[in-house]
Formats: C-alpha cells, sequence, structure tokens
C-alpha cells in the first residue's frame, strides 16, 4: 500500500532549503521589533496587572510586532512564487514556475522567459499594493 501523504514527505527537503535563507532575516527584523515592542505603555500596564510572561510575549507583544514582519513575508513570498525558487525547483525536479523559467532559458526561448519575467513582476506589484 502506498502512503498517502508522501507527497508531503517528499516536500520537505525543498521547503527547508527555501527558507533557511529568509531564517536569518525574519528572526533580525522580530527581534528587534519585539524588543521595541516591550518598551511600549500597553505592554507594561498587562505586565503590572500581572500577565505572565509567555502571554504578554506571545499574544501581546507578538501581535505589536508581527506588521513589519508581515510586510517583508509579503515582498518574500512574491519573490518565491515569480521565481526565486528556480534553483530549488530545478534541483529537486519539482514542475513549477522556476522550472519553467529554467526550461526556457535553456532553450532561449524568449516568449517564455518575458511570461515568466512579467509574472514574476505581478507578484512583487501586488505584494507592494
Amino acid at each position: 500500500m502506498e502512503n498517502p501523504f508522501g507527497w508531503a514527505r517528499a516536500l520537505i527537503l525543498p521547503s527547508l532549503t527555501l527558507s533557511i535563507a529568509f531564517i536569518g532575516l525574519y528572526s533580525r527584523v522580530l527581534r528587534t521589533d519585539l524588543l521595541t515592542a516591550m518598551q511600549e505603555d500597553s505592554l507594561r500596564t498587562a505586565r503590572a496587572k500581572g500577565v505572565g510572561p509567555w502571554r504578554l510575549w506571545f499574544c501581546h507583544a507578538l501581535r505589536l510586532s508581527s506588521l513589519s514582519a508581515l510586510s517583508l513575508f509579503g515582498l518574500d513570498f512574491a519573490q518565491l512564487l515569480g521565481g526565486g525558487a528556480l534553483l530549488t525547483e530545478v534541483v529537486f525536479a519539482l514542475p513549477g514556475v522556476g522550472h519553467l523559467t529554467y526550461q526556457g532559458l535553456s532553450t532561449l526561448d524568449l516568449p517564455l522567459i518575458m511570461a515568466t519575467v512579467l509574472y514574476a513582476a505581478f507578484f512583487v506589484v501586488i505584494a507592494n499594493a
């Protein structure tokens, strides 16, 4: 009997490969925002009311500091959708826009290359909006 979740297991290494590049950036941005959020008056008030440290960090401070990480995620997601995962898709033989771009580049198919660049530009514009 075939494993019904074999496709999910096959996505572990590619997703880990794509996420390693962004882990440092997100942790640095989130740390800076969390330290800034901890100085807010509302968090000092919550701490004075007796809110526990875990709830203070995860419910209150993380909500205040998630806006910059969310906007950064929009740009990175647009980059990944627009062909930023080209190398990962080629190495792991995953079908996608990155693999299609690679095929267009290897055969010098200019209309296909222009279409994938336009696709990438569309997602960058949407993410910036």
